[in-house]
């Protein structure tokens, strides 16, 4: 379900970004590169290998490689989203 529930996410941000591809630099936060202490432990040829496998090419497969390394970040350094 977790798959499925990111690859929509994926599927349908990526969709946005085409949709407004003429706005000036679309993808600069796509192309942020994370510092790589941060990144330290991430399995970056895995998360290479599931976005091929999942069909993820052009600007889905940077949304998913953004995703899955600001994700790792947040799990890593216990980052949430903002509660009540």
């Amino acid at each position: 379900m977790k798959r499925n529930f990111l690859k929509l996410i994926v599927s349908a941000f990526a969709l946005f970004i085409i949709g407004n591809a003429n706005a000036q630099a679309p993808f600069k936060y796509l192309t942020y590169i994370f510092p790589p202490d941060s990144l330290q432990g991430f399995d970056e040829a895995q998360a290479n290998k599931d976005a091929l496998n999942y069909g993820y090419f052009g600007p889905e497969y940077h949304v998913f490689m953004y995703t899955v390394k600001r994700n790792f970040i947040n799990q890593k350094f216990g980052y949430s989203p903002n509660r009540e």
